[in-house]
């Protein structure tokens, strides 16, 4: 459990603990002096609007992918290379004011960067390189993508596949 799980469901439970006594107290279940329910009532309200807020908050700010992941070829799987055809990767992305893509392919030692990097409207890039035949003997190959604003990486993803070498 991560800190904010831990912060996240102490809020609930005081927030539940709250409603309870405030509305077993406004039933005459419970005697609370009425200055004192007064302020549990108030303090019921203040915890209703701050989780509104928070709530609203949250699915603002998260309102877009906040990732870049290769979704093909998919990571540990076999992949078909024709040597010097455009070896295409695409998957998804967030979409940032100013950001720029980057990436590569390594087989073994050799790195081919990944050009021609577009996304579309529905956050869906893709990506090409050329392949050599000589490279293309050796396996795995490593797809590295980043996404950088600012000179600095916001996010990144790689995705591991094999090789097979298409004759067609």
């Amino acid at each position: 459990m991560t800190v904010i799980d831990v912060i996240t469901w102490t809020c609930a439970a005081v927030f539940i603990l709250t409603a309870a006594i405030t509305l077993l107290s406004v039933l005459n279940l419970i005697k609370i002096e009425p200055q004192f329910r007064e302020k549990l009532f108030y303090a019921l309200l203040i915890e209703i609007v701050v989780g509104s807020v928070a709530v609203f908050n949250t699915n603002v700010s998260n309102s877009h992918l906040n990732i870049i992941r290769v979704s093909n070829p998919k990571d540990g799987t076999t992949t078909r290379v024709k040597p010097g055809d455009n070896f295409f990767i695409n998957g998804v992305c967030a979409r940032e004011p100013g950001a720029s893509f980057e990436g590569e392919i390594k087989i073994k030692n050799k790195e081919y960067k990944l050009v021609d990097f577009n996304i579309n409207n529905r956050d869906i890039f893709t990506a090409s390189a050329v392949l050599d035949s000589d490279t293309l003997q050796q396996t795995p190959m490593k797809i590295s993508v980043r996404l950088i604003s600012k000179g600095k990486i916001i996010y990144a993803d790689t995705s591991t596949t094999n090789i097979i070498i298409s004759r067609q």
